[in-house]
């Protein structure tokens, strides 16, 4: 049977509802469905110790596919009050920090442009003075995470292709930029990532990225999903965010020549799946102080009846962390 040809959006979109730390779509209201209610809190429901420097954060959909916006209500009583309006993407962190040794109660209100749902009124404990929250200043990057370098302002345009046996078939840019850093969200230093690319409109999402010394971690609410480091051998993304739950494994250093440059010593991720009628195969390579140079994944059912598509690194601006 011959394949259907896959564009770019349907595939980024699928993975983005997985793993993106993404509450909604672009495009403005209507529809005829209010918000979900918001779920997935960090902190967690009844949460003790939480680090005075946390960031809050929450999950939520929209059935009709409305970007969504968020009140955010935060306080030391049972109702608390309104501290922010119209957030967007999903997270908050208060200007002033939190006050150690306190309780404190918070909601969302999702709203789409049109309706608004609220969601439960959560609570929280932080630590003591002096007994969480701080940590110190952030570990030097050794390892994996030296081959993911975030910074904010640091950017990465990619050169994307899909082609198939009769040659490419469509071009199109992804660009990935650092736009804030948090000291603390879900544990980590953390850095939240803004992913643009067009597919019939200018499609917007965003990753948030986390360090733990050589490690280095995807958030995907409410929890740490995804892990990168020497010598995994379990789940692991793409920096792209394209790749869903991958069996990836370092398997060699490689040169790669993309439109940004020759980058020498490349660590090369890759993982081949093979099934009754088709093998797919999944390959990214890592520059170090660089980041993702290139990215493929690739459907063969026959030599003759394949697809795949590219990304590859054509500008980018990086300064170390």
């Amino acid at each position: 049977m011959k394949k259907r040809i896959v564009a770019i959006a349907p595939i980024i979109v699928a993975f983005i509802s997985i793993a993106f730390m993404n509450c909604g779509d672009d495009g403005g209201g209507g529809g005829t469905s209010a918000p979900n209610a918001p779920t997935n809190p960090y902190p967690g429901a009844n949460a003790k110790n939480v680090p005075t420097n946390t960031v809050l954060a929450w999950d939520c959909t929209d059935a009709d596919g409305n970007e969504l916006k968020y009140d955010v209500y935060l306080g030391t009583s049972s109702s608390p009050p309104r501290v922010g309006q119209d957030v967007s993407p999903p997270y908050y962190a208060p200007p002033k920090g939190l006050d150690a040794d306190t309780k404190y109660y918070w909601k969302i209100i999702a709203k789409d442009g049109t309706y608004s749902t609220g969601g439960p009124t959560w609570s929280f404990k932080t630590a003591e003075a002096g007994g969480g929250g701080g940590g110190g200043g952030p570990e030097p990057k050794t390892g994996y995470a030296e081959f993911i370098p975030l910074n904010v302002g640091n950017t990465w345009v990619y050169e994307y292709t899909y082609s198939d046996e009769e040659g490419p078939r469509e071009k199109d840019e992804y660009e990935l930029l650092v736009v804030d850093k948090f000291d603390n969200y879900h544990g980590f230093e953390s850095y939240l990532v803004k992913c643009k690319w067009q597919y019939r409109i200018p499609q917007v999402r965003y990753i948030t990225l986390g360090y733990d010394g050589d490690k280095c971690y995807l958030f995907t609410c409410p929890w740490w999903e995804f892990l990168i480091e020497d010598d995994m051998a379990w789940m692991a993304w793409s920096q792209t965010g394209l790749l869903s739950y991958c069996r990836l494994q370092f398997n060699f250093t490689k040169d790669v020549s993309v439109p940004a440059g020759y980058f020498t010593d490349c660590k090369q991720l890759a993982v081949v799946h093979k099934h009754a009628t088709y093998t797919e195969t999944h390959e990214e390579c890592y520059a170090k102080g660089v980041g993702l140079v290139y990215y493929r994944y690739r459907v063969e059912y026959s030599a003759t009846n394949w697809w795949q598509y590219e990304y590859k690194l054509k500008n980018y601006k990086v300064t170390p962390p």
